[in-house]
């Protein structure tokens, strides 16, 4: 994968957050990898988590919610097709995790596939491929930031 869509560890979850992100996450050491599209549908509304399946297919996995006390990613087993106990939830858990720590392994890279994290359109100008976000949606998400410092 190139250089170029890789996600700094310190941004990915403003990037995961910012309102329709596609990502792979990948385990250097053991080159297992994982996709989801993390969507969020309206400013108040919950996230919700989807991955790809053995066919390559997205299905439900989970939502995050808003809480007082922070972000909580609760499994969606009603509508999903993936269990609690499958790798796939439990990877995004750990990872989930490690993220809201700010302790994701070194052996943990996050890519991008090349579309901006909030609207998901075509990203062309390397600056913007390499932060993740075209240059309207960044100057909307970098205004949203500051004000609620997520």
């Amino acid at each position: 994968m190139d250089a170029l869509y890789i996600i700094k560890h310190n941004k990915i979850r403003k990037f995961i957050l910012a309102g329709n992100s596609y990502f792979t996450v990948m385990n250097v050491i053991t080159d297992n990898k994982l996709t989801f599209h993390v969507i969020r549908p309206k400013e108040k509304s919950p996230w919700f988590i989807w991955a790809t399946n053995k066919k390559g297919k997205y299905c439900f996995l989970g939502t995050i919610f808003q809480r007082d006390s922070g972000l909580e990613y609760r499994f969606g087993w009603k509508k999903g097709r993936f269990t609690k106990d499958s790798i796939i939830n439990k990877s995004f858990e750990y990872l989930w995790r490690k993220m809201l720590s700010n302790s994701l392994p070194a052996n943990i890279v996050f890519y991008h596939e090349g579309k901006c994290g909030r609207c998901s359109k075509r990203l062309t100008d390397p600056k913007s491929i390499t932060r993740g976000f075209g240059p309207h949606c960044f100057s909307i998400l970098t205004k949203r930031w500051k004000a609620t410092q997520v």
